[in-house]
């Protein structure tokens, strides 16, 4: 999965089975419950900011930026991966998002 010669179409269909994964088996639940108490210490206006290492599909990204939209907190993610298929799946996934 992480090579860069990997079959695109494969690599894209195995990231949709991580993101599938991810959202009905818990992942993004643990990741929320885990960061978002973050945004409690922070004041008003003010922006916490993550990286994300090895993104993969960027689905843990978006499920944090929505959920600290929900709360009105700011956040600002940079992903990166070292795989650029990796990333041109994320920048797909994530588009429409703020940057």
């Amino acid at each position: 999965m992480d090579r860069p010669e990997a079959d695109p179409k494969i690599l894209e269909d195995d990231l949709r089975n991580l993101r599938i994964i991810n959202r009905y088996f818990g992942g993004l639940i643990a990741l929320r419950n885990a960061v978002l108490p973050m945004a409690k210490g922070v004041k008003s206006g003010e922006t916490i900011t993550i990286l994300d290492l090895a993104t993969g599909s960027s689905d843990q990204p978006v499920a944090l930026v929505r959920a600290f939209e929900r709360i009105g907190s700011l956040v600002h993610i940079t992903a990166i991966d070292r795989n650029e298929l990796m990333l041109e799946t994320a920048r797909k996934f994530a588009s429409g998002m703020k940057e």
